[in-house]
């Protein structure tokens, strides 16, 4: 039948590679103790990336989009070749190419809903596995016999929040009932985050609140690329401003623990890495000091983390491709939402590392999709799937 065609889109392809990322993800949670797993989610999930920028190579943008593309490439790959830490560097990679798909494409109301109910919805299963009374310990225990670390949980909750939110401000229901929704949802994150003791999350949370109270329209392009430099450039900055702090100001407390946790101990031994290596970074050869005492290879800071491990160039890389677009102004607004999620989620890149962390990163840089076609759009647009 003529107009019948099958065509394979790129938004077609988005929908399946998408949704079979963020099943992957949920499969490596709910196997976080196997790191044969998390390897192979981590090389699907660079295939998955790949296929998507060759569906659409023109989500690149400029040449100098793509040169400045082929460089953290480059410098990525030299990394490796004189330090261990190739899944880090994978995972490096997927968040910048991610990074760039996500913020260069517009998909349909109907997949938009998918991806951000099917978040949310393995996140809470999972979020219910989990037995919390031992969270005090810093350590939890899920029903599949993983330990798992306070301040992953927390964040899972935050994204569960997150997600659930996204998909409750596209259902046609009535203001009062999304409010209140909005509070229980809140709680149930809530509930998580403060047994965790997770203020990082709780902070976050706060903001979006803020955010979906008071501002009432999408923020426009321009504004919201400044202010996500501006706290991305402020997270990088404010561990130095915390070093610099301690013996100067003492018994600051703050939301009931005190201010200086010991994170002193790793961000001092991730600024010492950066000084001996700053052009490639070292890879996982260098170890850290955590809060108790042990060693992690955490920075517990994004970007301190990714200068740490893979230089320079990497690092300012991901931090321009995360905040920008190809100006494309035929997708008009973002969706006011995600833009929040996003934004709130900044939030975290001072204290974790959640952005280059395998469990957590997709969750989260699925909120850079905020370019969002409504339904009427979808019935006349043969591309949109």
């Amino acid at each position: 039948m003529r107009g019948k065609k099958i065509i394979l889109t790129d938004q077609k392809i988005y929908a399946v590679v998408l949704v079979i990322l963020v099943l992957l993800q949920a499969y490596s949670i709910f196997n976080i103790s196997n790191t044969a797993v998390e390897e192979r989610v981590i090389i699907l999930s660079s295939i998955g990336a790949i296929i998507m920028l060759f569906a659409n190579y023109k989500v690149i943008g400029s040449t100098w989009n793509f040169l400045i593309l082929m460089i953290c490439v480059g410098s990525l790959i030299i990394t490796c070749v004189l330090h261990s830490g190739l899944g880090s560097a994978l995972m490096a990679f997927n968040l910048l190419i991610f990074a760039v798909i996500f913020n260069n494409i517009s998909i349909s109301q109907t997949l938009y809903r998918v991806i951000h109910i099917l978040c949310a919805v393995l996140l809470t299963y999972y979020l219910l596995t989990i037995d919390m009374k031992t969270a005090y310990s810093t350590t939890v225990m899920d029903r599949f016999g993983n330990r798992l670390n306070t301040n992953v949980v927390a964040l899972w909750a935050l994204a569960a929040l997150l997600h659930w939110v996204s998909f409750l401000y596209t259902q046609e229901t009535k203001r009062w009932l999304k409010g209140l929704l909005f509070v229980v949802l809140s709680v149930f994150a809530g509930y998580y985050i403060i047994t965790c003791n997770s203020r990082t999350a709780l902070v976050a949370v706060i903001f979006f609140w803020i955010l979906c109270i008071f501002v009432h329209k999408p923020i426009k392009n321009n504004a919201y690329r400044k202010i996500s430099v501006i706290l991305l450039l402020l997270s990088l900055l404010f561990p130095l401003i915390y070093i610099g702090l301690i013996g100067h100001v003492t018994n600051f407390q703050f939301l009931g623990k005190s201010f200086f946790s010991g994170r002193q101990n790793v961000w001092g031994d991730a600024l010492e890495a950066i000084k001996e290596y700053p052009i490639f970074g070292s890879g996982n050869d260098i170890m850290m000091t955590n809060v108790a005492g042990t060693y992690t290879s955490s920075a517990h800071n994004m970007l301190l983390g990714m200068w740490k491990m893979f230089g320079i160039i990497p690092t300012f890389t991901t931090a321009f491709f995360l905040v920008n677009n190809n100006n494309n102004a035929s997708f008009g607004e973002r969706n006011r939402i995600v833009q929040f999620a996003f934004l709130s989620s900044l939030i975290c890149c001072f204290f974790e590392s959640f952005y280059t962390y395998s469990h957590l990163y997709l969750f989260f840089a699925l909120f850079l999709i905020a370019f969002v076609k409504p339904n009427e759009v979808e019935q006349t647009d043969p591309a949109t799937y």
